[in-house]
């Protein structure tokens, strides 16, 4: 959750993420990213992109992000994840729409 920080009559609000949650869970989240960043190609070249440019834990946070949404997607569409990458590699990247939107990368 983003909470504003520094609300003071300035036309620019910073924000700052709250850690709200089950820190457990939180923790596990991080765990299961280094586990698929190693077996994934792909997660692996992108956590070491967001590596480079923003450090470890913004990659993990991001990377953690990009790995809920293929859960939700596989959770979604009830398949696995071998189905889930040969969908990826036919359509050059998987996304979070639903499947009956007219609009958007996926219905094209």
């Amino acid at each position: 959750m983003i909470t504003p920080v520094g609300v003071e009559k300035v036309s620019v609000i910073s924000a700052a993420l709250t850690k709200q949650g089950n820190a457990l869970v939180r923790f596990l989240w991080c765990e299961a990213v280094g586990h698929a960043a190693r077996r994934d190609d792909a997660l692996k070249r992108f956590f070491r992109r967001k590596l480079a440019q923003k450090g470890l834990g913004k990659a993990t946070v991001a990377t953690g992000r990009k790995l809920g949404i293929r859960l939700w997607i596989m959770m979604r569409d009830q398949i696995d994840y071998e189905e889930f990458c040969r969908r990826a590699r036919r359509n050059g990247e998987a996304h979070a729409e639903m499947p009956d939107c007219e609009h958007g990368p996926a219905s094209q």
